[in-house]
């Protein structure tokens, strides 16, 4: 988990004001005790007002352990931004297949991300013994570099060949979007959504 809270960590530094505000008041309301960290009642006690049924309450508990980074029982405010992020980026944070939490590289369904429905993300062992059922093609599972790599491709090649009209202002724009905006989870997501609406 070191990996990814840098990465959720390198994302907070970069917020702006704003969003950094809004993921400590987001620590703030798990710490209901104001000791500076959050045990695993207060998690469960959070889950349980937002609505989370048991079996949902109890799959989240494997992802309370994999949030405590230093295995002290409780989560400190670094520990709380790495859950931030997940629920900020929307990125799967869970196999498909087996349940496993996605620490690093995983695969993707194109068609899913490509859809407004929710995304089918595995992890490397469930992909290579094909330890899913999912109603897409297998050769629609990409791992999430190729992913970038080919988000990448459409931008650089855009302006050959010409796509039609209705993608070409789309990709303009996902550029403009990427380039112009001033939160660095905002930007991405916004460009991946606009990407989304592009067939790859």
């Amino acid at each position: 988990m070191d990996e990814f809270q840098e990465t959720a960590l390198a994302y907070y530094a970069n917020l702006p004001k704003s969003k950094k505000e809004e993921a400590i008041e987001f620590f703030r309301s798990l710490d209901r005790n104001g000791d500076g960290k959050i045990s695993i009642q207060e998690y469960k006690a959070a889950l349980t007002e937002a609505g989370a049924g048991a079996t949902d309450i109890a799959a989240s508990l494997g992802l309370f352990k994999e949030l405590d980074n230093d295995g002290n029982g409780t989560l400190d405010f670094d520990e709380v931004m790495t859950l931030f992020y997940l629920m900020e980026s929307g990125r799967g944070y869970s196999c498909d297949g087996c349940g496993a939490f996605l620490k690093g590289v995983y695969f993707t369904c194109l068609t899913c991300f490509n859809s407004k429905s929710n995304s089918f993300d595995l992890c490397c062992s469930c992909c290579r013994n094909n330890n899913f059922n999912h109603h897409h093609d297998i050769a629609d599972l990409v791992d999430n570099f190729v992913l970038l790599h080919q988000i990448r491709k459409i931008v650089s090649t855009s302006e050959e060949p010409t796509p039609d009209p209705d993608q070409k202002s789309s990709l303009e724009q996902a550029v403009k979007v990427a380039s112009t905006t001033s939160s660095l989870l905002d930007g991405f997501f916004q460009f991946a959504e606009i990407l989304g609406n592009l067939t790859l």
